[in-house]
């Protein structure tokens, strides 16, 4: 196995424990299914389009707040990268997959993409929430968007599993992530380092939401 630098190996676990769950312990993703992946050039959201890509996925459409973090999304493998600010993600949907919906949404964003997440689902289609950054409640909801479809809506977090899981979660990590990263096939984008006198400013870079992967704080040694 190649040797990574200290302050990249420190964005996997994380990102890519989370994306893998997402996808494929709860997901359950299959070859040739389309996947929609929200807050793409987010730590996770990277680690998602690169398993997605390598788990083969159909097409990977991811969204971000930038033309350049898009960019960045495509170079990591995405198909499609929707810069919300400028289009409505559920449009492009429609038009790439020719009106037939997506079958596997991974939302780390909540509230603001509830109903256009609904929308453009697949019948039979999952939805994965994995976070909830916009908010939790959601105004107008209606059960019909999901009996219509019969849709799976499927929450989860990692901190609570316990250790049977996160070992069955460690075992699929090596099986689908640990050699593509090794061989840089994969990759964690690190945003920017800095010292862990300064968690300060890195929380304050993080909460502006204009990083592009991960933060990383070292001890300076």
């Amino acid at each position: 196995m190649n040797s990574l630098p200290w302050t990249e190996a420190a964005g996997i676990p994380e990102t890519y424990f989370t994306a893998i769950q997402a996808l494929h312990l709860v997901g359950q993703l299959q070859k040739g299914e389309t996947v929609l992946i929200h807050a793409g050039a987010s730590g996770v959201g990277q680690a998602a389009i690169q398993i997605a890509k390598y788990g083969g996925a159909s097409k990977i459409i991811t969204t971000a707040g930038t033309d350049e973090k898009c960019k960045l999304c495509k170079d990591l493998g995405a198909d499609v990268a929707v810069n919300y600010r400028n289009e409505n993600f559920q449009d492009v949907v429609e038009k790439e997959l020719g009106g037939k919906g997506v079958n596997l949404i991974i939302d780390l964003v909540g509230q603001n993409y509830w109903h256009q997440n609904t929308a453009c689902a697949a019948m039979e289609a999952r939805i994965v929430l994995v976070a909830a950054m916009s908010g939790s409640m959601i105004e107008g909801f209606n059960l019909r968007a999901l009996l219509n479809k019969r849709l799976w809506v499927l929450a989860t977090t990692l901190r609570t599993r316990d250790a049977d899981y996160q070992g069955k979660l460690r075992d699929k990590f090596v099986e689908v992530a640990m050699e593509h990263l090794s061989e840089r096939r994969m990759r964690v984008t690190v945003d920017k380092v800095y010292d862990w006198k300064e968690v300060g400013q890195a929380h304050k870079r993080m909460e502006a939401n204009v990083n592009a992967g991960k933060i990383i704080c070292t001890t300076g040694q």
